[in-house]
């Protein structure tokens, strides 16, 4: 059976509208002469016509080979716009603003627009196989259309925000084509893709994508996604795609027909066009990174902290665990949220003050609860007396960016929920705060924190990472250091990782010991691992040791 590349890659293109209809540059010198107007230091003239252009040069008849020369005209010009908006992005607020959301847009659709095309010049192109002579044309297209969506990817990672629909789809297509046609390890020459490098291959613009999905994109931002995606450049061949067989387990894996990402699955059977995704050799070179301290020559100029490394091992050798995908979709159920409790401190007021007219054990005692049952039960405000409402929702509001609302419940998991509002609720919130729900009692609250936000139809979607239904404040003191200065924390009882503390990031790390005044009995622990960070916040596992007796008090 002949082999038939526009069915393997079976993109969704834009039609097509004739010439005449659209009054912009249609020649490759006329969009020459036309860049030459816009000054290049000037962003805002930019980004007010340049996306819109390749929206509708996207859209109009042309010739491949016309097109072909105009895409690579804009790709420059594109990539000064794109790399100026994210560092826009970068020292912003990821919220809901207008301002946001138009920076937001503006970088999302030139990647999209760019990506669409080359993926209409390599769908033409693939009606037929490559012979001999142009196969380096074949390679070029799908090298641009795979590097564009891999930037889109990339770009909903560092916006918190879910990877578009078809985008996956888009990408796993384009790179099992190259494969079919053993194209993906061919050489292609772009100074815009290659970190510190003008030649690179598909694979490397792929494999990269796919070690950021594996090590949890959405706990990682901007600096660390960049040392990430380019800082290990030399080592991404090392990622290798192999053919499962039966009954194997514990793996990542790559389906190439489908709409998604790598995938944890703790057991899985041979399919077709699914991979796993094999990290054992990038492995071995982070672990000799760490220990001796031989890094890439690319992390020159994208290093990686000592954090990050650890990190990166452990999620790659599985002894960071992978979280449950499985969510229960939730209709009608409504929660109480205080959002606006952005710092620790803020939020062991608001703890405090809830909980004054409350018994220490209602905060612990959780017996009720069925232990066969993972799944978070949010309190709902309508099964409670307005009484026992009332000791919570009157709560002094002495910050006025502390807002008390209902929330609907769209889904949960064992240890997230998709929370939606108004948009008129959401207009201050942002990736990386904190939230108060009420949980399991009226009087417990659940701390989660702000993972992703999406703003469709005046509604806005909110996912949040939960960290633990019971939230205790504690006082630490660091030991070693010459000051006696101590610091309020959390303490976070039961969580999926035992107890663990929540840290500022800025301040901590693992290896440090502590003194730790819980419930008034003097705790000496080590910090261990990090088993969730932020910008602002880390949440470390503790090993406790044993305290002598006359160890000094916090």
């Amino acid at each position: 059976m002949r082999f038939d590349g526009q069915t393997v890659l079976g993109y969704q293109l834009p039609k097509l509208v004739e010439q005449a209809d659209l009054d912009i540059p249609l020649t490759p010198k006329e969009l020459e002469v036309w860049l030459a107007n816009f000054p290049s230091l000037n962003l805002q003239l930019l980004t007010n016509h340049i996306p819109k252009y390749i929206q509708d040069l996207n859209r109009v008849t042309l010739s491949d080979k016309r097109r072909l020369e105009m895409l690579e005209i804009l790709r420059p010009m594109v990539m000064h716009i794109y790399q100026a908006l994210a560092k826009k992005l970068r020292g912003m607020n990821l919220t809901l603003s207008d301002e946001f959301q138009e920076t937001q847009w503006v970088a999302s659709i030139m990647m999209a627009e760019m990506a669409i095309g080359y993926q209409r010049l390599l769908f033409n192109l693939a009606i037929r196989n490559p012979s001999l002579f142009d196969r380096g044309q074949y390679v070029l297209l799908a090298q641009r259309a795979v590097y564009y969506l891999g930037e889109k990817i990339c770009l909903s990672y560092l916006l918190s925000l879910s990877v578009p629909e078809r985008v996956w789809r888009d990408i796993n297509a384009t790179y099992a084509y190259t494969c079919k046609l053993k194209l993906n390890a061919k050489k292609v020459n772009d100074d815009v893709a290659y970190f510190e490098s003008n030649r690179g291959t598909i694979d490397d613009v792929f494999k990269r994508v796919l070690l950021l999905t594996i090590i949890s994109p959405y706990a990682l931002r901007s600096a660390e996604l960049e040392q990430v995606y380019y800082g290990l450049s030399p080592w991404f061949n090392g990622i290798k795609l192999v053919k499962l067989t039966e009954s194997e387990g514990d793996h990542y894996t790559i389906n190439l027909e489908q709409d998604m990402g790598p995938e944890f699955q703790n057991s899985v059977s041979a399919i077709e066009d699914e991979y796993h995704i094999d990290c054992t050799k990038i492995l071995e070179n982070l672990r000799l990174w760490l220990e001796t301290g031989s890094a890439p020559r690319s992390a020159s100029s994208k290093g990686m902290s000592k954090k990050l490394l650890i990190e990166l091992i452990t999620k790659l050798d599985g002894s960071s665990r992978c979280r449950l995908k499985e969510r229960i979709v939730t209709k009608g159920d409504r929660v109480e949220v205080i959002i606006g409790v952005d710092g620790i401190e803020l939020f062991l007021s608001k703890l405090g003050e809830s909980s004054s007219d409350e018994s220490d054990s209602a905060w612990m005692n959780d017996e009720s609860r069925n232990e066969n049952d993972n799944l978070l039960h949010f309190y709902t405000p309508e099964d409670v007396s307005k009484q026992k409402m009332d000791s919570v929702s009157t709560i002094e509001n002495k910050n006025s960016a502390e807002q008390h609302h209902a929330f609907d419940i769209k889904n949960e998991s064992e240890q997230g929920v998709c929370l939606s509002c108004s948009h008129l609720h959401g207009a201050g919130l942002y990736i990386g705060e904190l939230m108060l729900i009420r949980g399991f009692e009226p009087e417990i609250w659940t701390l989660g924190i702000v993972r992703w936000m999406t703003l469709l139809n005046k509604r806005v979607e909110v996912g949040l990472y939960l960290l633990s239904t019971c939230v205790e404040q504690v006082v630490i003191r660091q030991q070693g250091v010459e000051t006696d200065a101590t610091v309020n924390a959390l303490w976070l009882v039961n969580s999926e990782s035992g107890d663990t503390l929540l840290l500022p990031s800025a301040e901590f790390e693992t290896g440090d010991k502590l003194q730790v005044n819980h419930n008034n009995e003097m705790l000496d622990i080590t910090l261990s691992e990090s088993v969730w960070s932020s910008e602002g916040f880390s949440q470390f596992s503790v090993i406790l040791a044993k305290r002598e007796p006359n160890s000094d008090e916090v």
